[in-house]
């Protein structure tokens, strides 16, 4: 008797964990990447300065958003970037996937000080990932050339403004 018990309340729970992930809000559900659009181009920016170099970067803060990272764009302005966010430090790997030109990868700890470059990576590099030498809770993305352009090294701490 107990067992039939057990069974039937086992059976009843997995109908509804099933009913309730089936029919859960859409904003509950897990985000699947949409293609790049002018939609997901609309991202939250911040303004980020190290020494006399500043410059405005798109905010890569949800799974859909550092998927999509700088992919199938034709260019990146010289004062302008991409900060990948996440929510605890980690060795957190970057890809050249739908890359169209180069740029400097930067791996920052949670004061935004730089743990980890590396420069120059250009498109042709992909699939390898570039992971950092101690975990990093930011990513920051520029434009090839600036890192040594303007003097950022590692232990250089960026400022948001």
């Amino acid at each position: 008797m107990k067992a039939r018990i057990l069974v039937v309340a086992l059976i009843v729970l997995g109908f509804f964990v099933v009913f309730r992930k089936e029919y859960a809000p859409k904003e509950n559900r897990e985000k699947v990447p949409a293609p790049f659009s002018q939609e997901t181009q609309r991202e939250s920016t911040a303004t980020l300065s190290v020494g006399t170099y500043r410059f405005r970067v798109e905010v890569a803060d949800t799974d859909e958003k550092r998927v999509l990272g700088l992919g199938g764009r034709d260019t990146l302005a010289g004062e302008s970037g991409m900060l990948f966010a996440f929510s605890r430090p980690d060795f957190h790997g970057i890809w050249m996937k739908g890359m169209r030109f180069s740029i400097d990868i930067l791996w920052l700890d949670e004061r935004f000080k730089v743990v980890d470059i590396k420069e120059h990576v250009a498109p042709e590099t992909y699939p390898q990932a570039f992971h950092p030498k101690v975990p990093a809770y930011y990513v920051l993305e520029i434009s090839a050339g600036a890192v040594a352009k303007n003097g950022i090294v590692v232990g250089s701490v960026f400022e948001q403004q």
